[in-house]
């Protein structure tokens, strides 16, 4: 089996097209062979009568003194009711098996003698004068050469066939496979030159068709994949240059003021600002990276949700405690009992990065609102604040990553430009949406979450 498995398509093909034309064509051998075996001996026993039905109608005509004649070739005995043999052609060998074959009955019966088998058959014909007995014979050797001849020409008919069908199994599956050769041979040059162009997909519309369509889907998403990689890359090293050159700025300084210790300490104090600042850098690409990879997740329900935006919004009331904005949320009531397909860490993600935000964006006093109520065919989460909103031109590419409001702004100021990225990657990735709209005043995100 493992050296069946280890061969080509073509040749196991190949190979089960003989097995199965073998295994028909010597079925019907066998069937046709045993209605030639039947046919001949029912003519055979259909002779014996005719040749019984001749003489029984001269003995019932004349039972005193039949004019009994037997033909050439015959196989016959006549024996009367006194038990004397009237007339016999039977061959010799037969003959001395004559009390066994006067024991005989109307139906044809095999009986060997002197290395012949034959088919024997007794009629009884009763008349007044007594009881007449006609035994009649046929040689069955002629009947088996017959059969044999026959079963040899079937056998030889059976192998050509059986060939033939490999044959044709073979060629056919060469043309059928012909294409599948051609997408390899286009897949290797293409991953040779390290291209992710499509494969070609013909005009057919068969099932070779439908392959290289999956496979240029696999593709294409393998290209989207590495071009979110390249960007992300990019983005990142662009993102990270700026931190990076003020950190070993802010440490030479430091070092430069090594004999004035309150200067040294001031420069160090900014440099842990700036190292911090890379540190979130780093793990907010890190959090899109895995939220943009499209991976299981435990769904959560309804109850959970909420109380999870619950303590998403306790930890943004203590960043928003300094510049004194009011942080309040509301979850309407809800008799929901499906689930979402986003866990319970992917929504606390979304809920403070959009919180998070709405607070940055607010001048000190301002206040953040949260709701989370139940729209039917799933969860629906608005955030509105009362700030001072963002260009309208923005909010076109708001969720790009690396994307701000107000590219002017001092970046060591300014957020990562990931936090939003990371909302749409992860509310994406459960199949809900989100979108931004200016209000006057502030912003309002929204937050569709569809059900399971």
């Amino acid at each position: 089996m493992k050296r069946i498995r280890g061969l080509s398509i073509r040749a196991r093909i190949t190979i089960q097209t003989l097995l199965v034309a073998l295994l028909f064509c010597s079925f019907a051998v066998l069937i046709f062979r045993a209605n030639v075996a039947s046919v001949v001996s029912s003519t055979a026993g259909q002779l014996l009568a005719n040749d019984a039905a001749t003489f029984e109608a001269v003995i019932r005509d004349a039972p005193e003194s039949p004019q009994l004649t037997i033909g050439e070739g015959q196989f016959v005995a006549i024996v009367d009711p006194s038990g004397t043999v009237r007339r016999t052609t039977l061959p010799a060998r037969l003959r001395g098996s004559m009390p066994a074959l006067l024991a005989l009955s109307a139906r044809p019966t095999e009986v060997a003698a002197g290395g012949h088998t034959y088919l024997v058959r007794l009629e009884h014909v009763p008349t007044d004068a007594g009881q007449w007995a006609i035994v009649s014979a046929r040689d069955q050797e002629q009947g088996k050469l017959l059969l044999q001849r026959l079963t040899t020409a079937l056998i030889v008919g059976d192998l050509v066939l059986v060939f033939g069908f490999g044959a044709a199994a073979w060629l056919l599956t060469a043309a059928a496979l012909r294409p599948v050769t051609t997408m390899r041979r286009d897949a290797e040059r293409l991953s040779a030159g390290g291209s992710l162009e499509a494969l070609p997909v013909g005009d057919a519309r068969d099932e070779l068709a439908a392959l290289a369509t999956t496979l240029n889907a696999f593709i294409e998403g393998n290209r989207a994949t590495i071009e979110r990689e390249k960007q992300m890359v990019s983005d990142a090293s662009h993102e990270l240059r700026t931190p990076l050159a003020i950190l070993s700025a802010q440490l030479e300084l430091a070092a430069a003021h090594e004999r004035d210790p309150a200067k040294m300490r001031a420069e160090l104090a900014a440099a842990r600002k700036t190292a911090s600042r890379l540190s979130a850098l780093a793990s907010s690409i890190l959090e899109l990276a895995r939220a943009e990879t499209e991976q299981p997740v435990a769904p959560s329900s309804w109850t959970e949700l909420s109380y999870e935006l619950g303590l998403s919004i306790d930890r943004a009331r203590e960043l928003a405690q300094p510049a004194r904005i009011l942080v309040d949320f509301a979850v309407l009531p809800s008799s929901e009992t499906g689930t979402y397909r986003m866990s319970t860490s992917g929504f606390a993600s979304v809920v403070d990065n959009l919180v998070a935000n709405a607070i940055h964006a607010c001048p000190e006093g301002a206040s953040v609102y949260v709701e989370l109520a139940d729209e039917g065919s799933g969860l629906r989460m608005t955030v509105l604040d009362d700030g001072p909103g963002v260009p309208e031109e923005y909010i076109a590419f708001a969720f790009d990553r690396f994307s701000r409001p107000d590219d002017s702004r001092s970046r060591a100021a300014g957020g990562s430009g990931l936090g939003l990225a990371i909302v749409h990657a992860l509310v994406t990735a459960a199949g809900g949406s989100v979108t931004m709209e200016n209000v006057h005043p502030g912003l309002r995100v929204q937050v569709d979450l569809p059900r399971n």
